[in-house]
């Protein structure tokens, strides 16, 4: 498997503009990510299911944001012991954190949408943040270094959750 660290795939080159991959590129290269998390370039965009004429489903992708996606990986729920409420419970928290500190920032939380290397048999949660290019150009650092805070301050509740219900039984 190929690692490009920044680079972008041959298959994307025609289709990102030079100052998009510009300032991609100023960011990954100034931007120290905490443990567990990825920078990469990428395309967020809403579905938008509709019916044919024929009444079959159709799909279609609207309102694309290029942007700077920010992938952390979460503890393990599970062998933490803790249910999916309490999980959601601390990760809504950190969404309504983030649009705070990034109003305009695209939030997702997989639940076991993570691979590892070297067990991929193993898959882990993962929270990411689309902060769009257009939208942060100017403050996308400062932006990163506030979510990377949160994002560790809700693996830290995660982990305290997990503590503090042990405790109790």
């Amino acid at each position: 498997m190929e690692t490009y660290k920044g680079e972008l795939l041959p298959e994307a080159g025609k289709m990102v503009s030079a100052h998009e991959y510009e300032k991609f590129k100023e960011t990954f290269d100034r931007h120290e990510c905490v443990p567990r998390s990825g920078l990469y370039l990428a395309d967020g965009y809403d579905i938008v299911h509709s019916y044919t004429d024929g009444l079959e489903i159709k799909e279609e992708k609207e309102e694309r944001q290029r942007g700077i996606l920010i992938l952390y990986a979460l503890p393990d729920t599970c062998k933490l012991g803790l249910t999916e409420a309490q999980t959601y419970a601390v990760v809504w928290k950190t969404f309504q954190e983030i649009q705070q500190a990034a109003p305009h920032a695209v939030v997702f939380y997989g639940q076991e949408t993570g691979i590892k290397k070297e067990s991929p048999d193993k898959p882990f949660d993962e929270l990411g943040v689309l902060l769009p290019i257009h939208e942060f150009e100017k403050k996308m650092l400062q932006r990163m270094e506030e979510i990377d805070g949160i994002v560790l301050a809700c693996r830290e509740r995660m982990m305290e959750q997990a503590g503090n219900d042990s405790l109790k039984l």
